[in-house]
């Protein structure tokens, strides 16, 4: 099995940024998420994600980042709960902690997003081979 990328983008602050306004910036918003992802070239909606994996900063974070993207609880993977912040590795290890428990299926998609050091922001959407 393999992934087919369905988009991809990241971003960067070009000033120095308010804490109160990160989820603002990182483009926590719906529309940021479908169009920079690629879900609407895709010819998707957010509604046809299977699978959420988010940055684990932590357990609150992500729930509440789901939340606000609109995002069923059962689409969204956590292992914040289990391994805390585990920073950069949380996005791959979520993903095959996810894999581990509910296998991936031919077809399924994915959704993959996280922010790093220097407040750097990604995300990618991939359909499951």
């Amino acid at each position: 099995m393999g992934t087919g990328v369905l988009g991809v983008d990241c971003c960067a602050p070009e000033t120095e940024i308010d804490n109160s306004r990160i989820a603002e910036w990182t483009g926590a918003e719906p529309e940021w998420i479908e169009e920079r992802t690629g879900v609407n070239n895709a010819g998707l909606t957010l509604d046809e994600v299977d699978r959420v994996i988010l940055h684990q900063g932590n357990v609150r974070m992500v729930e509440w980042l789901a939340r606000h993207l609109g995002f069923d609880p059962d689409r969204v993977e956590i292992s914040a709960d289990r391994y805390g912040n585990t920073a950069a590795a949380s996005v791959p290890m979520t993903l095959a902690l996810s894999h581990q428990s509910r296998r991936l299926q031919r077809g399924e998609v994915v959704l993959l997003a996280c922010v790093g050091g220097g407040m750097t922001a990604g995300a990618v959407l991939i359909r499951w081979y």
